[in-house]
């Protein structure tokens, strides 16, 4: 899989926050606010193809996290970002 290239990644104010460029201004799901791991791993995979075991490796390669705990938040993150298309199958 990979990151749709109509996301692009910006830091308003302080604050990391993922804008579909296709999508309409007024529209909440144009944009999603993220945090500082998952700014991190977009970073990081943004352009490349990745699996679910390529975004759990680097998660434990740089934090301190169980593979089990990793596992889980990736497969979470995963649902959300199929949920609004921002992963590109």
């Amino acid at each position: 899989m990979k990151l749709n290239t109509d996301f692009i990644l910006r830091t308003v104010a302080g604050e990391h926050m993922l804008v579909n460029t296709k999508g309409r201004q007024t529209d909440n799901s144009s944009f999603f606010s993220i945090n500082d791991p998952v700014e991190w791993l977009w970073k990081r995979i943004n352009g490349m193809e990745f699996t679910e075991e390529t975004l759990v490796d680097l998660i434990c390669e740089e934090y301190e996290v169980s593979r089990e705990e990793a596992s889980a938040d990736v497969a979470n993150l995963i649902k959300m970002w199929r949920t609004y298309g921002i992963i590109a199958e």
